[in-house]
């Protein structure tokens, strides 16, 4: 399996590729040609969460956890609770080790994480709130452009285990995870989110099929 540098190349590489292609036809700024980067490379090293030691959950992790802190601080800024300025750290250690100790534990390595079926689910959601403040077509735009570093991913585990003869080959590619009961719950987010968001993804893939003239 090729290691965090080898993706993290790869997606940079790909981050490159999407947003110069967004600046050129989409006619968007620079502001959002380096989302369409950001997204692209954020895809291309999304499915090694599932891997305990890899860096990929260590960045991840510490990002909600950051993340997770702040929007405690905005939540309770004015909040009458007392020491209430203690809730903030707690969230961001909570996140920090129990979080992602529970995911560790739960998940594993080439599970659905490194499947198509999760590439579009997370790409769906990724869309599902983008779209709030970018618009439809942006939004659109930059789940796309996750789903295609997601597969960037995807396709280099394959090639490198066709290249090495590896027993894990085809299940980078795979189109269910490691056990039904996970495969079904992430059909199922993909079913209900494509449902709900049927007329703006429609839309959203006639303006690339008008854009691309395809």
């Amino acid at each position: 399996m090729p290691d965090f540098k080898v993706h993290s190349e790869a997606g940079v590489l790909a981050g490159y590729a999407a947003g110069a292609l967004s600046l050129y036809f989409l006619n968007k700024s620079v502001y959002f040609s380096g989302l369409v980067f950001v997204s692209s490379y954020a895809g291309s090293i999304f499915p090694d969460i599932d891997s305990d030691n890899s860096r990929t959950i260590n960045i991840i992790f510490n990002l909600l956890s950051v993340l997770g802190g702040f929007a405690a601080i905005y939540l309770l800024i004015d909040s009458p609770i007392k020491y209430a300025f203690l809730i903030p750290p707690c969230v961001y250690f909570f996140i920090k080790f129990a979080v992602s100790k529970i995911f560790k534990y739960y998940s594993r390595h080439r599970g659905i994480y490194h499947s198509i079926p999760m590439a579009v689910f997370i790409s769906l959601l990724i869309f599902q709130i983008t779209y709030f403040k970018l618009g439809e077509i942006s939004g659109f735009v930059i789940g796309i452009s996750f789903l295609y570093g997601y597969l960037v991913h995807l396709i280099l585990d394959e090639i490198n285990s066709l290249y090495n003869l590896k027993n894990s080959l085809g299940t980078a590619l795979s189109i269910k995870g490691l056990d039904i009961y996970t495969t079904i719950i992430v059909y199922s987010g993909i079913f209900i989110l494509t449902y709900i968001n049927f007329e703006k993804l429609s839309n959203g893939f006639k303006y690339l099929i008008n854009l691309f003239n395809v």
